[in-house]
């Protein structure tokens, strides 16, 4: 009985060993590339519908800001478009491509025409929370939005 007892034991901790090699074999290549894996298509179904909350300027016209709206729709495999709208400020609505990381980070850059120039983003998202920050010739800022539905 405890020569059996002992026998699980060992292969409880081999199973342990593998697993963690697994999960530091996953981090060293991270490390190695330099890149993070990709979300998968049923990550960013879960980050689709809409969002709401406030931006806010840093920089330039500090403390500006307002209401802040957007719409994700979950395309193919890392693939989400974000449509966002912020009435008062942003006369017409802007889409963006995004190619979401598997932590729910992103960035890019879309241009915004005269005189914001090229708008430069680092975004973070999760179920239920949407955060960034931005920066553009004429901007600075950041903005937080939860999930309306």
């Amino acid at each position: 009985m405890l020569r059996t007892s002992l026998t699980y034991a060992r292969w409880f901790i081999l199973v342990l060993l593998l697993c963690s090699g697994a999960v530091h074999a996953e981090a060293d290549k991270e490390a190695e590339t330099g890149k993070k894996p990709d979300a998968t298509a049923a990550d960013t179904a879960k980050l689709a519908g809409d969002w709401s909350g406030k931006w806010v300027d840093i920089w330039k016209y500090n403390g500006q800001g307002g209401d802040l709206a957007c719409t994700l729709t979950a395309g193919t495999g890392n693939e989400v478009t974000a449509v966002f709208k912020a009435p008062g400020f942003m006369k017409e609505a802007v889409t963006v491509k995004l190619k979401v990381k598997a932590d729910g980070s992103t960035n890019g850059s879309v241009d915004m025409g005269k005189p914001a120039g090229t708008l430069t983003f680092r975004l973070q998202l999760t179920a239920d929370k949407f955060s960034g920050e931005y920066d553009s010739l004429e901007e600075r800022g950041k903005f937080e939005m939860t999930k309306t539905k």
